[in-house]
C-alpha cells in the first residue's frame, strides 16, 4: 500500500490558484492587466486578491475571500513547496517515511472538496446559470455543515 497524501496535499494550491485565477479573469481583469498577465507578467496572488475584495467591498461578506486566503495560503504554498507541514509529515524519530496523522486525508478531501464546490459556482455564473449555482450554494451548506459536524465529532 502505497500512500500519496504529500502529493494530494501539494495539490490543493493548484485547485485554489486555479480559482482564484480564474475568478480574477472573468471579474477584475482590466484590458491592460490582461494584455500583461497573458505576456506572462507577473500579476501576483496578492493583487487578484486586493482586486477581488475591491469588487466585493459593498457586501457584508467583503473580507472574506482576504480571510479566507490569509488563513489557506500559507499552508497550500507550505505543502506544495516542501515546507515545515511537509516535512514534519514525511519523518518519523526513527527514519524519514510517512508521518500523517489519521484525520490528514479527510482533511485534505474536505480541502479539495471545498475548492470544487466554489470552482462549481464560479463555472455556473460565467454561464449565466444561477439556478444550477444556486444549487451548487445548497451543496456548499450542506457540505460545509456535515464538515463542521465531523469535526465536531473528532475534537
Amino acid at each position: 500500500h502505497r500512500n500519496f497524501y504529500g502529493s494530494a496535499a501539494a495539490l490543493l494550491r493548484s485547485l485554489y490558484e486555479s480559482y482564484t485565477r480564474g475568478k480574477w479573469l472573468y471579474l477584475c481583469a482590466s484590458e491592460d492587466r490582461l494584455s500583461k498577465f497573458s505576456d506572462g507578467g507577473d500579476i501576483t496572488m496578492k493583487d487578484m486578491i486586493d482586486d477581488l475584495n475591491k469588487l466585493a467591498s459593498e457586501y457584508p461578506e467583503k473580507d472574506r475571500f482576504s480571510n479566507f486566503h490569509k488563513r489557506l495560503w500559507p499552508t497550500y504554498n507550505d505543502f506544495t513547496h516542501t515546507g515545515i507541514k511537509q516535512i514534519v509529515r514525511r519523518n518519523t524519530s526513527e527514519s524519514i517515511e510517512p508521518n500523517y496523522e489519521p484525520g490528514f486525508m479527510q482533511e485534505i478531501l474536505q480541502h479539495a472538496g471545498l475548492l470544487g464546490i466554489m470552482n462549481g459556482i464560479q463555472i455556473c455564473l460565467i454561464g449565466n446559470n444561477v439556478e444550477l449555482a444556486g444549487e451548487f450554494l445548497e451543496r456548499l451548506s450542506e457540505f460545509t455543515a456535515s464538515t463542521n459536524e465531523m469535526n465536531r465529532r473528532e475534537s
